[in-house]
C-alpha cells in the first residue's frame, strides 16, 4: 500500500517469489529520506536501511552490528524516518539505549532528524512521575500514529490536535523495566 507514495526515482518495487511460491512485494531505497538531514548516508548505510525495512515489512527483528564508526545510530534513526515519510507513521516509538550513550542518541535525532519529536524518559524517580503525568497519558496512549495531514507556515507538522506530544521516547533498560506499566501503553 505504502509504495504508491513514493516516486519511482527513489524507491524501486519489485516482485520476488517466496519459499510458498506466493508473490510478495518488498520496498528498496535508492536514497535516503528526505527528513534525513545534516548529511548524506553511505551506500552501505542505504544497504542496511533496506535490510531493515525488509525485516519490519515481514515482522522479524535484526541486529545491526559491525565496528564502531560506521553510523548504527544514523542507521537506527533512518529506519524511523523511513516509517515517517513513506508510512506516514509519527510514532510512537521507544528507543532503548545504554544510559551512557542517552544524552547522544537526543543530539543525534535533533542533528540527523529535526522533524521528530524525541523525548528523554530518564531521571530520579520524581522527575520521571512528573513526566509520566505529563507525556504518558491515557489520551497520548490512544492517540492515532499517523502523521498530521496539516503542517505549520515553517512546514513542519501542525500538531496542535495530538495529545501525544512525542514520537520518539529515549530511555534506558533499567528505566524501561521499571516503568514497565508506563510504556507497554505505548
Amino acid at each position: 500500500e505504502h509504495n504508491k507514495h513514493r516516486k519511482k526515482s527513489e524507491v524501486e518495487s519489485q516482485d520476488e517469489i517466496s519459499d510458498d511460491d506466493e508473490e510478495e512485494q518488498y520496498t528498496f531505497l535508492k536514497s535516503q529520506p528526505k527528513c534525513i538531514k545534516y548529511g548524506t548516508l553511505k551506500p552501505y548505510q542505504i544497504e542496511s536501511l533496506n535490510w531493515m525495512i525488509h525485516l519490519m515489512n515481514k515482522g522479524l527483528n535484526g541486529i545491526l552490528a559491525d565496528e564502531m564508526g560506521l553510523g548504527k545510530t544514523l542507521q537506527s534513526i533512518s529506519i524511523l524516518a523511513y516509517c515517517y515519510e513513506y508510512l506516514h507513521l509519527q510514532g510512537p516509538h521507544i528507543v532503548i539505549v545504554p544510559k551512557s550513550t542517552l544524552s547522544n542518541w537526543v543530539k543525534e535525532f535533533e542533528r540527523w532528524f529535526p522533524a521528530i519529536r524525541v523525548i528523554k524518559f530518564h531521571g530520579k524517580r520524581e522527575d520521571r512521575e512528573d513526566m509520566k503525568a505529563r507525556y504518558f497519558t491515557t489520551a497520548a496512549a490512544t492517540a492515532d500514529n499517523r502523521r498530521p495531514t496539516r503542517t505549520l507556515p515553517d512546514g513542519s507538522d501542525d500538531n496542535s490536535n495530538n495529545p501525544r506530544q512525542w514520537d520518539v521516547c529515549l530511555t534506558t533498560y533499567e528505566v524501561c523495566n521499571t516503568e514497565r506499566k508506563t510504556l507497554e501503553k505505548f
